[in-house]
C-alpha cells in the first residue's frame, strides 16, 4: 500500500508456493454440495469468500494505520444496528 498524491494505492503480491496452500481458504473454492447456493461447487480464483474478504481488510487496515492514513479514525468494529 501506498500513496500517489491523494490517492491510496493497494497492491497484494502473493507467493505461489504459499498461495496453493491457502488459495480455497481465501476464494470461492466449494466441492459440489458444499453449499446449499452452489450445488454443483464453484471454483472462483477472483473472488474471495466471507474468511478472504475479511482477512484483506485486516490486512488493508493494518497497513492504513501503519502510514497513518486518516480515514483509519473513521473505522469501527462495531456492528451496524
Amino acid at each position: 500500500m501506498g500513496r500517489r498524491g491523494n490517492c491510496i494505492q493497494v497492491f497484494f503480491r502473493f507467493n505461489r508456493h504459499v498461495l496453493r496452500g491457502i488459495i480455497k481458504r481465501l476464494y470461492m473454492q466449494l466441492e459440489p454440495m458444499e453449499h446449499p447456493h452452489y450445488p454443483l461447487g464453484r471454483k472462483d480464483n477472483t473472488h474471495f469468500n466471507e474468511y478472504g474478504a475479511r482477512r484483506m481488510a485486516q490486512l488493508v487496515l493494518g497497513e492504513m494505520r501503519r502510514l497513518q492514513i486518516g480515514l483509519v479514525e473513521h473505522i469501527t468494529t462495531k456492528a451496524a444496528p
